[in-house]
C-alpha cells in the first residue's frame, strides 16, 4: 500500500482526535484504532464492516467470524497488510503488535482470548488503546510490526 501525501498530517490529527477517547467495544477498541490509523496514512477503509456491529468481547469474536472467517482480531491485518515484521523494521506509521504480558496496555482485553493487541508506531513510542484513552509503549519493547507501506 502506498502512503498518501499528507499522511503524517492526517495520523497526527487522528492521535489528536482520539487520545481521551476511552477503550469501547465495537467503537475504538484496538483493531479499530489501528484500521483508522491505514486509512489515515494509506486511505485504505479495512475496518468499517465492524465499527459499530458488536459492543462486547463476544460480540467482536463473533463478527470476526462471520465477516473475515478468522478467529483473532490480528488474522484480519495478516490478510490485508502481508507479513509480519520484526518489531526493529517499525516506522512511523505502521501497525505495531504486541502479545506481552509484562506490558502494562490497560485493557479489558485478554491475549488468550484476542492474540496480539495491536497499535500504531509513531516512531520511538508506540500508541495503544487504553481504558481511558490512547497509551503510548516503547516501539522497541513490542513484539513485531505489520507494514501498511
Amino acid at each position: 500500500m502506498a502512503r498518501l501525501d499528507n499522511w503524517q498530517s492526517n495520523l497526527s490529527a487522528l492521535i489528536e482526535a482520539k487520545r481521551k477517547e476511552p477503550f469501547a467495544f465495537g467503537s475504538f477498541d484496538c483493531s479499530l484504532w489501528a484500521g483508522m490509523a491505514i486509512e489515515a496514512v494509506n486511505g485504505v477503509d479495512i475496518y468499517s464492516p465492524y465499527v459499530g456491529r458488536y459492543s462486547t468481547a463476544l460480540g467482536a469474536l463473533k463478527k470476526l467470524k462471520q465477516i473475515d472467517k478468522v478467529s483473532k482480531p490480528i488474522e484480519v491485518f495478516d490478510k490485508n497488510l502481508g507479513e509480519r515484521q520484526p518489531i526493529a523494521f517499525a516506522k512511523k506509521g505502521d501497525i505495531v503488535f504486541t502479545s506481552n504480558p509484562d506490558i502494562d496496555i490497560q485493557l479489558p482485553d485478554d491475549f488468550d482470548t484476542f492474540g496480539p493487541v495491536l497499535g500504531v508506531c509513531y516512531g520511538q513510542n508506540s500508541i495503544f488503546v487504553g481504558e481511558a484513552g490512547l497509551i503510548e509503549i516503547t516501539t522497541l519493547q513490542l513484539d513485531g510490526c505489520l507494514w501498511v507501506s
